[in-house]
């Protein structure tokens, strides 16, 4: 049975069953990827154990806490003119 035959098969079936097919196979694909990623995780960090970083990687970090303490004072700012506006609206559009 080749693989033309068996998608014209599943292609006879009930939708129901189709559906059933399409989530097992979503699943296993999603299994692949997350397995491929852990272990490629896994050898990353086995192989740059107790290597102090490179002026690069130091800088890109830098670059990234320096954006992290951006956003969160964004956040900050975003939450304080939701409750500004909030505030504004309970009293009635000053009415």
């Amino acid at each position: 049975m080749s693989i033309l035959d068996k998608i014209e098969e599943i292609r006879k079936k009930p939708e129901h069953v189709r559906l059933r097919y399409a989530w097992v196979l979503t699943a296993v694909s999603m299994l692949a990827i997350v397995l491929v990623w852990a272990l490629s995780m896994k050898s990353q960090s086995y192989n740059k154990k107790n290597e102090p970083l490179t002026k690069k990687q130091q800088s890109i970090l830098n670059e990234f806490q320096e954006q992290k303490k951006s956003l969160g004072e964004a956040t900050d700012e975003i939450k304080d003119v939701y409750d500004e506006s909030k505030k504004i609206q309970e009293e009635g559009f000053g009415q």
